[in-house]
């Protein structure tokens, strides 16, 4: 059949447990893993000619990245580490020349500054004073650029093994889901259903600019497996040719703090949803789901899929800053 969105029936107790569940675990991923992206996904998948009401937690992993590097990045660190290296030298001496420490401290921040997209601080102090400026500007735009490279190649997976020098426009991402309801009386004799999909998809980043690219487009496929108490496990092919992931840019994760709206900027990057369209291109035979005397075959399904997630790194950042 061909899909339509529909809205599901779902049980508030079980569905607010579910998710709890998953934000505390995306959150602890954070708390541990930072500062790479977390996020808590939650499917919710169209009413099949089989299980109906089948939703539920979705975690993925981009596994590799595709684009072109930040040459700058490697500079600005080259820059900052030997300013770190003049700076306990200029303080052991006794005619330091605080000036060149300052000079190589400015230029990491301002090549932090660029790799970001903004204006360089003013020039500002003299000597010993103007060095300490110099690295304070230079560690805190190195923190957010950092942050703001990392959001740049990952956004919409709870994990990343992207390097954060890479401007991501490809990647491979491996995704899991554990989909379920609370019983459907047609569909095994009323027991609870559980779909898993195990998948593998190319995302493509439309848009490079970070400050444009409010969707990714995505496509791949992988296995599902039904199981219940009331019938034997079934497995085959699962597709999804298409995916539109509908999101913030992703600089407004991580915005400069004397930016306009910044907070707002960082609470819009928070919810990011999307849709897609999942086939399950081989049916179901009339034993599937426990369906019972005269069932007839299931053909192929195209079913709309719906979900939601929220990025929490906004949040990680505004609690640290």
């Amino acid at each position: 059949m061909t899909g339509r969105l529909r809205a599901v029936s779902i049980s508030p107790t079980r569905l607010g447990r579910r998710i709890g569940g998953v934000l505390v675990s995306a959150i602890a991923l954070c708390a541990v893993m930072a500062p790479a992206p977390a996020y808590a996904w939650w499917g919710w998948l169209e009413k099949m000619s089989g299980p109906s009401g089948l939703n539920g937690p979705q975690i993925e992993v981009r596994a590799v990245c595709f684009g072109d590097r930040h040459d700058d990045v490697k500079r600005a660190g080259s820059l900052a580490a030997e300013a770190a290296r003049l700076t306990p030298i200029a303080n052991r001496s006794k005619d330091p020349d605080w000036e060149g420490v300052a000079d190589r401290w400015m230029e990491a921040a301002t090549t932090w500054a660029s790799i970001l997209g903004e204006t360089p601080p003013p020039d500002i102090g003299r000597g010993k004073d103007r060095a300490d400026y110099w690295k304070r500007e230079a560690e805190g735009l190195e923190h957010r650029g950092r942050v703001y490279l990392i959001a740049t190649s990952s956004a919409g997976v709870i994990w990343s093994l992207c390097g954060p020098d890479r401007k991501r426009r490809l990647a491979l991402d491996v995704g899991w889901g554990v989909w379920g309801n609370d019983g459907d009386p047609d569909i095994a004799s009323g027991q609870a259903v559980k779909l898993q999909t195990l998948m593998t998809y190319v995302s493509w980043r439309l848009l490079a600019d970070t400050k444009w690219d409010y969707f990714d487009l995505s496509s791949g496929g992988g296995s599902y497996w039904f199981s219940s108490t009331a019938f034997p496990s079934t497995s085959g092919l699962v597709l999804q040719p298409v995916r539109v992931t509908f999101r913030a840019p992703a600089s407004w994760s991580n915005p400069a703090p004397n930016g306009k709206h910044t907070t707002l900027k960082r609470w819009a990057a928070v919810p990011v949803g999307g849709i897609a369209m999942t086939v399950f291109p081989g049916g179901f035979e009339p034993g599937d789901f426990g369906r019972g005397r005269g069932a007839s075959r299931i053909p192929a399904e195209k079913l709309l899929t719906g979900y939601f997630f929220l990025n929490l790194q906004p949040l990680v950042q505004m609690a640290r800053n």
